[in-house]
């Protein structure tokens, strides 16, 4: 996939295609597991943000790691993929 393409996508379905080429049994092994990894952190950042904080800056903070894991799960789907 073109990294124009996946600069348009939300971070959720950047996820789903992680987790997909986590569980490609034809991806080279450290493919796979920087991906299932990215899947894993944006789990976790989902669930601090479930129920949402009731605190401004934690809410900005989480915004923040989430642009983070974002722009970084581009970068390795724009090489891996």
């Amino acid at each position: 996939m073109q990294r124009e393409e996946l600069e348009q996508m939300g971070i959720v379905p950047l996820a789903v295609l992680c987790g997909e080429l986590a569980n490609d049994s034809e991806a080279e092994i450290s493919v796979a597991e920087t991906a299932g990894q990215l899947k894993h952190e944006w789990a976790m950042l989902v669930a601090r943000q479930t129920p949402p904080p009731p605190d401004y800056n934690e809410m900005k903070n989480l915004e923040s790691e989430q642009a983070a894991l974002r722009k970084r799960m581009i970068d390795f789907l724009s090489v891996a993929g």
